[in-house]
């Protein structure tokens, strides 16, 4: 059986990239754990166990699927014309990037899920018992045997009942793999949470326009994701996302726009994903220090997001922009001039308490 879910998002306007869930990442029991995925290290992704003490930070780093390599490296070739048709596409995906999300995982229906099969007790599984049936009824015709073909034909029946023994054998693990799963996310283990993370990437397609994400887990019920959005990088020439820059009051727009849709973007995945009840969501941005002449980081919105509240919203509907005011949220955007540093807001004392 196996977890399954797929998800699509398009790479040109001819083309639509379907992804879908691989095997469970490498497991930790490590706390506390921390969880980033960013799109600096030749396109990959990076894992990281953040030490409770300033000795050791241990780091795993996971590199992007094939397909999605080819891709970038087929862009080479591009002519100016597709390259143009890709970045207007890019930006176009902006406007609905708050409307793909996971489908929601029903954990304790994993859980309570039927076997395929009765395997510990020696019960054949489905394909395996398909196949034999095939093999016991086959009666070679005259012409089969008179062609010498009865003995390729016999050997390739009995080939087809040993691999499908195989996927028999894969389908039943991948069940008890769910089981165990569903049963340990059901009972709050954050760790588990990661590997959620790790099997689903929720925020893949978002890492295409240079975004980056810190995710770290206060209890079972309440999560913090730094987002950082890159925006000089995502929607100018120097991210090679367009061939001129950009008015400063449409680059305002998009990038107030890329913002506000990403941050409930991000909370569909979270909640869609694991049984949290809330999650703060920081946007982190860079911020040029006229008097210093350097690059700093900023929070630029800050927002405490909670399930009941988001699952009343009517997405096909919503401005995102407007309708974080139905949530404690920190932010100061004007459009003459854009984003503005803002205060972090930190997860209450009673959550941080409670995991109920």
């Amino acid at each position: 059986m196996g977890l399954k879910t797929r998800k699509s998002f398009n790479i040109t306007p001819e083309t639509r990239f379907h992804a879908n869930s691989n095997s469970i990442g490498v497991t930790s029991s490590l706390k506390p754990l921390r969880y980033s995925v960013h799109s600096r290290s030749h396109g990959g992704e990076t894992a990281g166990i953040r030490s409770s003490s300033n000795c050791s930070v241990k780091t795993l780093e996971f590199h992007q699927s094939k397909e999605i390599a080819d891709v970038k490296m087929n862009r080479e070739r591009y002519s100016e014309l597709e390259k143009a048709k890709l970045a207007v596409n890019k930006l176009n995906r902006i406007h609905s990037i708050h409307h793909i999300t996971e489908d929601h995982i029903n954990w304790p229906e994993v859980r309570d899920s039927i076997s395929p099969y009765n395997k510990p007790k020696g019960e054949i599984g489905p394909l395996e018992t398909k196949a034999l049936a095939q093999l016991n009824k086959y009666k070679p015709k005259l012409l089969t045997r008179l062609l010498g073909r009865y003995g390729k034909e016999l050997q390739a029946l009995k080939e087809n009942v040993y691999r499908s023994r195989d996927i028999d054998i894969i389908e039943y693990q991948s069940w008890v793999r769910d089981i165990r799963f569903a049963s340990k996310v059901i009972s709050g283990d954050v760790d588990t949470y990661f590997r959620v993370i790790k099997e689903f990437t929720p925020f893949d397609d978002m890492l295409e326009y240079g975004s980056a994400f810190v995710v770290s887990a206060v209890n079972a019920k309440v999560m913090e994701i730094e987002f950082d959005v890159f925006s000089e990088k995502t929607f100018t020439q120097s991210g090679k996302l367009l061939s001129s820059e950009m008015p400063e009051d449409t680059f305002i727009n998009l990038q107030q726009e890329y913002v506000c849709n990403s941050v409930f973007r991000i909370a569909r995945e979270m909640f869609a994903l694991l049984p949290l009840k809330v999650v703060y969501i920081h946007v982190v941005d860079s911020v040029v220090n006229m008097a210093a002449d350097v690059e700093e980081k900023k929070i630029i919105l800050s927002a405490r997001i909670d399930k009941d509240s988001l699952n009343e919203l009517e997405f096909d509907r919503i401005h995102c922009f407007d309708s974080l005011s139905n949530f404690t949220c920190h932010i100061d955007f004007n459009h003459a001039s854009g984003f503005h540093e803002v205060d972090k807001l930190f997860v209450s004392e009673p959550e941080v308490k409670s995991a109920k």
